[in-house]
């Protein structure tokens, strides 16, 4: 909508620069719209207010779990273990997340995009989400579904687990992972120990 409102299209980028936007900072992937497409003429503060308002408008009504999420969250709450969620996304998206599953008491630990002055791939948020649980990097299990998580992780030096994301459409390289699975289900007690 917004780049159609400036003359432009999702067409003016290619596969390549889309993949490159998950897994990103909603900050980051507008400073990468705004290089590649040079004809912008909304200023980069304007076309982001916008694009965050846009998004938790579609979110609050379309935004679903990965398939498989809630009974997995419930197995890691059985198991005991500290969960903590270190994302890309907003406060604001999170709390929205959060609120709409019903997830207040989930989380040990939460640090989003704006807990951090690099996004990923840089490892910060995961860095600070150890910090906040007490633990050491090599300690934590990551489970990630974008290239730039994985890249993040593995900097961070913790173990990742990258699951293939259904909702995308064309395959993320996930590559640097320990080890990669097809759904949230494939990770029981029994795997976590094992990878462990």
């Amino acid at each position: 909508v917004l780049l159609r409102e400036q003359g432009a299209s999702l067409n003016d980028l290619s596969e390549e620069q889309l993949n490159d936007f998950y897994g990103k900072r909603a900050v980051d992937i507008v400073d990468l719209i705004y290089e590649s497409v040079p004809t912008l003429t909304m200023s980069k503060t304007v076309y982001y207010q916008r694009r965050h308002a846009l998004f938790l408008d579609l979110a609050s009504t379309r935004l679903e779990p990965m398939p498989g999420f809630e009974p997995f969250i419930l197995q890691m709450q059985n198991c005991h273990y500290k969960l903590a969620l270190a994302t890309s996304g907003t406060r604001e998206y999170v709390n929205l997340f959060i609120e709409k599953y019903s997830l207040h008491d989930i989380f040990s630990v939460i640090v989003t995009g704006n807990d951090v002055s690099q996004g990923k791939p840089h490892p910060d948020v995961y860095l600070r989400a150890a910090e906040k649980l007490k633990a050491l990097p090599e300690e934590c299990l990551v489970l990630e579904d974008a290239t730039h998580g994985v890249v993040a992780a593995k900097d961070a030096g913790m173990i990742c687990v990258a699951i293939r994301n259904p909702f995308v459409k064309n395959p993320l390289d996930l590559s640097l992972a320990d080890c990669i699975v097809n759904s949230l289900s494939e990770i029981t007690e029994e795997f976590i120990r094992r990878i462990l």
